[in-house]
């Protein structure tokens, strides 16, 4: 998957309908209906202690720092375009090392004329490939269809709701593959290989414990990311 591809798909949920439930699995409605009995008050014994139902809202404001942020964690998860794209100054100090050793070689006439144009062209589109990095990301986040909305984000034991200025979804915890859990907030990953970046600072309902722990509940592959 192309930088490009990744960065443009970060907060879009499309359609009405789940994953789960577009293979066959029960929507929520009927899965509660199905689960009555295990309600309060549905045949549980007097006294009982119940686990209080946990709900938290999102309200994300898709600015360029928004995107900016998203995008940088998004890239991160996949090891070749953090390497492209994030670790810069790498691909810069392997590009400066071969430019000295064929200017040293060049010196030392140990290096042909056709090779040495060779090895000159691979440096200057190595080069110009990276200068080119930051505008290319720059045009990515521009062409986000979210860009400048606010888009609502609402969790609860049902799945994740999101409503944007152009549609509202619900995804089922089953489109849920994985949860990356930072400091400052988690990034989703759902099934179709879209990406969720939630920070806490856009909490508007409940807790970042409260988001933690209905991941934790819900979703089994969890893990911990280094901003």
């Amino acid at each position: 998957m192309s930088a490009i591809s990744v960065v443009t798909e970060i907060i879009v949920f499309s359609g009405e309908t789940s994953r789960g439930e577009r293979d066959g699995q029960q929507p929520a409605s009927a899965a509660l209906r199905a689960k009555g009995s295990k309600l309060p008050g549905a045949g549980n014994p007097v006294g009982a202690r119940f686990k209080k139902p946990m709900k938290t809202t999102h309200g994300v404001e898709v600015t360029e720092k928004y995107l900016k942020e998203a995008q940088r964690l998004v890239l991160s998860q996949n090891k070749t375009l953090r390497l492209m794209y994030l670790n810069r100054g790498l691909w810069w100090s392997a590009l400066l090392v071969l430019l000295g050793a064929v200017i040293f070689l060049a010196s030392m006439h140990a290096l042909g004329s056709s090779l040495g144009l060779f090895f000159g062209a691979a440096i200057t589109i190595a080069a110009l490939s990276q200068l080119l990095i930051p505008r290319s990301l720059a045009k990515a986040r521009k062409r986000n269809p979210m860009k400048g909305s606010r888009v609502t984000v609402s969790m609860d034991e049902t799945g994740v709701d999101s409503v944007t200025p152009v549609s509202n979804a619900h995804i089922q915890w089953a489109g849920v593959s994985s949860a990356i859990i930072y400091a400052e907030g988690v990034l989703l990953r759902m099934q179709t290989r879209t990406y969720l970046w939630l920070p806490d600072a856009s909490l508007s309902q409940g807790s970042p414990a409260d988001v933690r722990g209905l991941l934790a509940d819900h979703v089994k592959d969890r893990s911990s990311g280094k901003s």
